[in-house]
């Protein structure tokens, strides 16, 4: 009954993470440092303080995703498998040399699960690249109106996908849905009458979702990627 404290905090953490994981899968990668500090750490207090901060940081690395949350104070999903792990090892090192940890094994552990992570990331990253961007907040449709004609195109330069909406009053309400979920930086568009829209995640590493937005015989076409 000693051990409960670690178990709690493994379960924590994944209480954190799956909320995020449908859209962010990476978010369950931040279970596995919070797992490894459980197994390392000696003391029950100190075992606690420094597992209570990793997950205050996980739930800032992971819950964003979850509620939709964008910005570039908002990690993207790549910087939940290696960033995160790097702080996490700072902070775990810090806690290991206060109870009084053997170095060489807490080095070893924390460095695998760093390696881990950039491996993980990297996973992440050609996975992406090789399939069509996810729901990014355009969809669900914004209430009141319905979905029409979803389409997946696809070229040399990656994956696109394109959804239609209706419904009375559709352009103001799909421009404040998708405003509503980050998509506030224009950028001109290519083609005319079409508004083009991005937002942006990622504290070191950008990442970037644009939406283009246009109008026709009162069908509002919005087509996204991730760039």
């Amino acid at each position: 009954m000693g051990h409960w404290w670690r178990w709690a905090l493994v379960v924590a953490a994944v209480a954190v993470a799956v909320p995020s994981a449908g859209v962010a899968p990476t978010a369950l990668f931040g279970v596995v440092p919070v797992a490894a500090w459980g197994c390392l750490a000696r003391t029950r207090r100190v075992g606690v303080v420094v597992g209570v901060v990793l997950l205050v940081l996980l739930a800032w690395f992971a819950l964003p995703h979850g509620l939709g949350w964008s910005g570039p104070w908002v990690p993207s999903p790549a910087e939940l498998c290696w960033l995160y792990p790097l702080v996490a090892a700072v902070v775990c090192g810090i806690g290991g040399a206060v109870d009084g940890r053997s170095g060489c094994a807490l080095s070893l552990s924390l460095t695998g699960v760093v390696l881990l992570g950039f491996l993980v990331a990297l996973v992440d990253l050609a996975m992406l690249t090789e399939s069509p961007p996810g729901d990014e907040g355009v969809l669900p449709a914004p209430p009141g109106l319905r979905v029409v004609d979803p389409d997946l195109v696809c070229g040399s330069g990656g994956c696109a996908r394109q959804v239609g909406f209706a419904g009375d009053d559709a352009r103001a309400l799909v421009d404040a849905h998708l405003a509503a979920h980050g998509f506030v930086t224009h950028r001109p568009a290519a083609v005319p009458g079409t508004d083009l829209v991005c937002r942006v995640t990622g504290l070191l590493v950008r990442r970037q979702a644009c939406a283009e937005v246009r109008e026709a015989a009162g069908v509002v076409r919005v087509t996204w990627y991730v760039e």
